[in-house]
């Protein structure tokens, strides 16, 4: 089995929270690798797995396409977040083996997502419900 895995699907279907719970089979000394496509200069979600575990190495855009290699010649984990915005059949990486997890909503029309030729595994994500969206607050502070 691949030690690389990318993860796409549409915005706010659970592809973070999909690795996040990925993240708990592996002990604290495991190095492991999280590049999220598309990102760009706030690396959010990065951040928040980093929490989830201590040797989460993020790869920017600036470094990735070395640190990719590395850490898959090392056999190092290597997850790949796809953001939403980023059209499927554009993605080239260097890498010699990929898991490609492609995370569905759980309800509504099907998705570029739900035909991508290129997954190896359809997981239904967790999706957003209208209740959700009508009872949304915002919150906001000083910085």
């Amino acid at each position: 089995m691949s030690n690389v895995f990318l993860v796409a699907g549409p915005s706010g279907v659970g592809k973070t929270h999909w690795i996040a719970q990925q993240l708990q089979q592996y002990p604290p000394s495991q190095q492991i690798a999280y590049l999220n496509l598309g990102a760009g200069s706030f690396p959010l979600d990065a951040s928040y797995l980093q929490t989830l575990h201590p040797k989460l190495d993020y790869l920017s855009d600036d470094n990735a396409p070395v640190k990719l290699v590395e850490h898959q010649g090392a056999t190092n984990p290597i997850y790949i977040e796809v953001g939403f915005h980023i059209a499927l059949d554009s993605l080239v990486l260097p890498l010699v083996d990929c898991h490609n997890i492609v995370l569905v909503p759980p309800k509504g029309p099907k998705t570029d997502w739900h035909h991508w030729p290129e997954a190896d595994e359809v997981i239904v994500g967790v999706g957003t419900s209208n209740e959700s969206i009508l009872n949304l607050q915002m919150q906001r502070a000083l910085l």
